[in-house]
């Protein structure tokens, strides 16, 4: 059972941050470099968000479960257990509140605005957009960073295995 819960946390975990990873520095720029104009590509990106979004979510829920089986069946010790928990949630609520809060309201703002490529940055409608996605890039960051840190810390210190 640990063994398992080891390996379900660790593929969960890593499949989330290497999706975010790959959304980040390889999807992201590919779509913005080549769909004109540049809503459409900020359309076209913000539904691949939509669509990774539950993916995030069932991800973290099985990360943080194998968490707590690992800390159940001894594997894990209580403050450990509890920090990459702290970790999890985090982590879930940034990706809950890009599903549902700030994600839509993006989507919602950029489709109020006729013309989104030629208004400029000062116009109050433009001044909520760029806001709302410059809170976006923040909390997806630092979403990324807590799971990498996290994958890596794991690594370096979880229990080694019983075996092949």
């Amino acid at each position: 059972m640990i063994r398992a819960a080891r390996a379900v946390y660790f593929t969960a975990l890593g499949l989330w941050v290497g999706g975010m990873a790959t959304l980040a520095f390889v999807v992201a720029p590919t779509v913005f470099r080549t769909v004109k104009p540049r809503a459409l590509a900020g359309s076209t990106f913000g539904a691949v968000l939509q669509s990774f979004g539950p993916m995030q979510i069932a991800l973290g829920v099985l990360a943080a479960l194998a968490v707590a089986v690992l800390m159940k069946g001894g594997d894990l010790r209580p403050r450990s257990g509890r920090l990459r928990l702290g970790v999890l949630l985090l982590m879930l609520l940034i990706a809950c509140n890009a599903q549902f809060v700030l994600g839509p309201a993006i989507e919602r703002e950029r489709d109020s605005i006729v013309n989104f490529d030629s208004l400029p940055a000062g116009i109050p409608r433009r001044a909520r957009f760029d806001s709302l996605h410059k809170w976006s890039v923040w909390l997806a960051s630092i979403s990324l960073l807590a799971g990498a840190g996290l994958l890596a810390r794991s690594a370096a210190t979880m229990k080694a295995s019983d075996g092949p």
